[in-house]
Protein backbone atom coordinates (compact mmCIF):
# COMPACT_ATOMS: atom_id res chain seq x y z
CA UNK A 1 0.00 0.00 0.00
CA UNK A 2 1.33 3.10 -0.51
CA UNK A 3 1.77 5.81 1.99
CA UNK A 4 -1.40 8.14 2.53
CA UNK A 5 -0.52 12.41 3.40
CA UNK A 6 -2.52 14.75 4.48
CA UNK A 7 -4.97 15.49 2.67
CA UNK A 8 -4.99 12.13 0.93
CA UNK A 9 -8.23 9.89 0.62
CA UNK A 10 -8.53 6.04 0.43
CA UNK A 11 -11.56 4.15 -0.61
CA UNK A 12 -12.29 0.37 0.87
CA UNK A 13 -14.63 -1.96 -0.22
CA UNK A 14 -17.55 -2.53 2.86
CA UNK A 15 -18.53 -5.65 3.47
CA UNK A 16 -22.48 -5.99 2.98
CA UNK A 17 -23.38 -8.92 5.34
CA UNK A 18 -21.19 -7.45 8.41
CA UNK A 19 -20.97 -4.05 7.03
CA UNK A 20 -17.03 -3.22 8.40
CA UNK A 21 -14.70 -1.97 6.41
CA UNK A 22 -10.82 -2.62 7.17
CA UNK A 23 -8.00 -0.13 6.93
CA UNK A 24 -4.67 -1.08 7.07
CA UNK A 25 -3.02 1.72 8.77
CA UNK A 26 1.11 1.25 9.42
CA UNK A 27 3.03 3.59 11.51
CA UNK A 28 7.01 4.59 10.79
CA UNK A 29 8.86 6.23 13.91
CA UNK A 30 11.80 8.57 12.54
CA UNK A 31 13.98 11.32 13.89
CA UNK A 32 15.78 14.08 12.32
CA UNK A 33 18.58 13.12 14.73
CA UNK A 34 18.73 9.60 14.00
CA UNK A 35 18.69 6.25 16.64
CA UNK A 36 14.73 6.48 16.96
CA UNK A 37 14.02 3.77 19.96
CA UNK A 38 11.34 1.56 20.92
CA UNK A 39 8.52 3.24 22.14
CA UNK A 40 4.54 3.75 21.50
CA UNK A 41 3.79 5.65 18.89
CA UNK A 42 -0.08 7.35 19.72
CA UNK A 43 -1.44 9.51 16.70
CA UNK A 44 -4.81 11.36 16.43
CA UNK A 45 -6.44 10.12 12.73
CA UNK A 46 -9.50 12.22 11.36
CA UNK A 47 -11.87 10.39 9.13
CA UNK A 48 -15.03 11.21 6.94
CA UNK A 49 -16.73 8.48 5.55
CA UNK A 50 -18.67 8.53 2.48
CA UNK A 51 -21.40 6.47 1.15
CA UNK A 52 -21.93 5.52 -2.32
Amino acid sequence: DAALKNGDSKTVIVDEITRNAQFPLKARAITVNGNASQGTIEALINVIYTWQ
